[in-house]
């Protein structure tokens, strides 16, 4: 079962709602049910650490484990107060980009098939590569926004990793960059 339900997906950043009830042919799993249950397991559990992923997993309803589906406050190292909206929203942005980069194609029975229409037309690999990016930006704000309270709180969640470095993340990369000044 995942950590996000579609009624919930589809008010923090809907999906097209014939394809997020649509079954797929073996397993009458839905699509949404198929995606989110692949987002939670490799890309949460990454972020996560694998323990406190299966933690969330098998007690959604302690507290602690609440504060981080919903969303919290906590002051940082400043005295600011800060808002995380927690890991269903961020669920919500990784599924959007997942749904995105997969409802284009279909498998069927005589192999992969691109949707097509009379009045559509398929979109630009950088469009669609812009939006998936967005969804991850807006994801991983809010995930390091949540990884600076689990590292303040650590002591309440023993099977969290806290690390106040920098982790192996998408970052800019400047390339080709010349002194033109003489």
């Amino acid at each position: 079962m995942a950590l996000i339900t579609i009624e919930e997906q589809q008010v923090l950043k809907p999906l097209s709602a014939n394809w997020v009830k649509m079954a797929k042919l073996s397993g009458g799993v839905s699509h949404f049910e198929q995606l989110a249950e692949e987002v939670e397991s490799v890309d949460l559990a990454k972020l996560l650490g694998y323990a406190l992923y299966q933690d969330i997993v098998k007690n959604p309803a302690e507290a602690r484990n609440v504060t981080l589906l919903e969303g919290g406050t906590f002051t940082d190292c400043n005295g600011l107060p800060v808002d995380f909206k927690g890991i269903k929203y961020q669920l919500a942005y990784f599924n959007y980009q997942r749904y995105v980069n997969s409802s284009s194609f279909s498998d069927t029975a005589t192999g992969m098939r691109q949707k097509t229409g009379e009045k559509s037309e398929p979109l630009r690999d950088g469009i669609i590569k812009r939006e998936t990016q967005f969804s991850n930006a807006i994801a991983m704000n809010d995930f390091s926004l949540m990884e600076m309270y689990l590292n303040e709180n650590s002591d309440n969640y023993p099977l969290w990793v806290c690390s106040n470095e920098k982790k192996n993340r998408p970052t800019a990369e400047m390339i080709n960059l010349r002194n033109t000044l003489r």
